[in-house]
């Protein structure tokens, strides 16, 4: 029942206006009577017409209405959606200024999607010259930064602890990385001491890491490490680490070719734009459109 409520919204949303300015070409006609599905007053609804409302539902419900149940339930959606709409009609909501103004604003809705489509939604010419110099001029977008493989052993700390209860957290890490030192394994003291739950399992396996994804005393002693090189005691926000590097990674920059599609993508969203903001500049122009000096400053502020 939910799904169906929602579903109902969603077509008010995007089909009513249509309906309205389109009312007369859903009024009686000779139809085939084999594909007659459903008369609502004057109205008369055939599947035609029921797979051009599905069809008209954005995408993502759109596969909600494949079987034939399940298109039976949307038109009683549908059905239910135009009679109460006729019992609003008899109550003569649709003379209220407030139902009047929600009305014209679902119908210009429906009207300016169209006629995005129709007039601005021709795919923008993008060159590989275009794709080319937006790469050159924007190398640090797709460079990919230095990175160092690390594990690690935390030991928790309140940063509101104690001068106590810090000497004996910070004996604690002491303790571990003499064992360490020792020829312990690393695996297995962070499986046995490590408090952090979500890597004490995997040898404190935290993957690669880059500079800015853990605090910077964390990062400036990963990135100081050879590989297989372990930390002292390194003291953070979370509490106390012990910091063991591996693999490193130097930083790169992605070729042209693994970045062109994303390139091309944005080219020809930003072209759009400015196509769209022309566009509604020019017919503001053209219908006399005039703000209010207080919203315009709104606006700019």
């Amino acid at each position: 029942m939910k799904n169906s409520r929602l579903i109902w919204v969603c077509f008010l949303c995007t089909v009513i206006a249509s309906l309205l300015v389109n009312s007369k070409a859903l009024m009686a006609e000779e139809k085939n009577p084999a594909r007659f599905f459903a008369q609502i007053g004057d109205m008369m609804i055939t599947d035609d017409d029921l797979d051009a409302r599905i069809q008209s539902l954005p995408p993502m419900y759109r596969d909600r209405f494949k079987s034939e149940k399940q298109k039976m339930a949307f038109l009683d959606r549908i059905v239910e959606m135009h009679v109460l709409a006729m019992a609003a009609r008899d109550a003569k909501m649709d003379s209220e200024d407030s139902v009047n103004m929600r009305i014209d604003d679902a119908v210009a809705g429906i009207l300016a999607q169209e006629y995005v489509k129709r007039r601005l939604s021709d795919k923008e010419d993008v060159s590989g010259e275009d794709i080319k110099t937006y790469y050159e001029e924007h190398q640090s977008e797709f460079t990919k930064p230095a990175s160092v493989k690390v594990a690690h052993i935390l030991i928790k700390l309140d940063p509101k602890a104690k001068e106590e209860e810090i000497a004996e957290v910070s004996a604690k890490t002491q303790e571990i990385r003499a064992k360490l030192d020792a020829g312990a394994d690393f695996a297995k003291l962070a499986a046995e001491y490590s408090d952090d739950e979500r890597t004490k399992t995997k040898g404190g396996d935290l993957g690669f890491i880059t500079k800015g994804r853990m605090s910077p005393d964390f990062s400036k002693s990963a990135f100081s490490l050879k590989d297989g090189e372990i930390s002292e005691p390194v003291k953070t926000p979370s509490g106390y680490h012990i910091i063991k590097a591996g693999e490193k990674k130097a930083e790169e920059l992605l070729p042209l070719g693994t970045v062109k599609k994303r390139i091309e993508a944005r080219l020809r969203k930003t072209m759009k734009r400015d196509r769209m903001e022309e566009e509604v500049a020019r017919l503001k122009e053209k219908y006399g459109v005039k703000l209010h000096t207080y919203f315009q400053s709104c606006k700019s502020g």
